[in-house]
């Protein structure tokens, strides 16, 4: 099975791609151009992107369904390689608004709900997910996928921020490593620069994993 790039952090590609700019190429390609093909990385040379396509893949996530409500928000449904699918939230938080001459006084606001888990193990009773069992916890870059696409489906430039919360499918101090790892990722400037108190972990209570995601000092905030 093909690697997932977007599990790399922006040091590890660079560690990975030889030589480091060709690495802060594909990032960019990746996390500003929304590609979802190595054969779109136009300016690397042709045989870095037969390389790369034989050992990674750039689309870990396929969109099967999106659902749109009256208030602006979009939940989508993706499948993962391995044929189980999670869900994402796309939150409209506020509207644009214009100034009397047409001009943008605000822009949108957006709030993305996110997945870290196939399934849950904590067995919440009012929660849908968890009568379906827990299957397996998801990557990082599994985790960062939901994100990119929703970004690249609604047309949301790179240098637009938005906020995120763990809040999906999944408890994520349950998928601690590969969570840490994702706001990790998100945080990059380089990639979505998006901050960690832009970040929020919805956690049902595991105390004993909440002190250890305060050990790790990430800056997220806790629900």
């Amino acid at each position: 099975m093909k690697k997932i790039i977007q599990d790399l952090t922006k040091e590890e590609l660079a560690n990975a791609i030889k030589p480091a700019f060709r690495a802060k190429q594909i990032y960019h390609w990746i996390y500003h151009q929304y590609v979802t093909s190595f054969d779109e990385m136009k300016n690397l040379p042709k045989d870095m992107r037969e390389r790369l396509n034989e050992e990674y893949t750039v689309a870990p996530l396929k969109q099967v369904m999106v659902q749109n409500s009256k208030d602006g928000s979009r939940k989508y449904l993706y499948e993962l390689h391995d044929g189980h699918t999670v869900e994402a939230v796309l939150l409209l938080m506020r509207e644009k608004e214009y100034h009397k001459d047409g001009s943008v006084k605000h822009q949108e606001r957006y709030t993305v709900c996110i997945s870290s888990q196939v399934g849950c193990k904590v067995g919440c009773a009012f929660c849908l997910t968890a009568k379906g069992g827990f299957m397996r916890n998801l990557t990082a870059g599994e985790i960062v996928e939901q994100v990119r696409l929703i970004k690249k489906d609604n047309d949301i430039a790179a240098n637009r921020r938005v906020n995120l919360v763990y809040m999906g499918m999944g408890e994520p101090l349950d998928n601690l490593p590969e969570v840490a790892k994702s706001v990790k990722i998100f945080a990059e400037e380089e990639g979505m620069a998006i901050a960690t108190h832009r970040q929020t972990i919805s956690t049902s209570g595991l105390s004993a994993k909440i002190e250890r995601l305060g050990k790790m000092e990430l800056g997220i905030n806790l629900a």
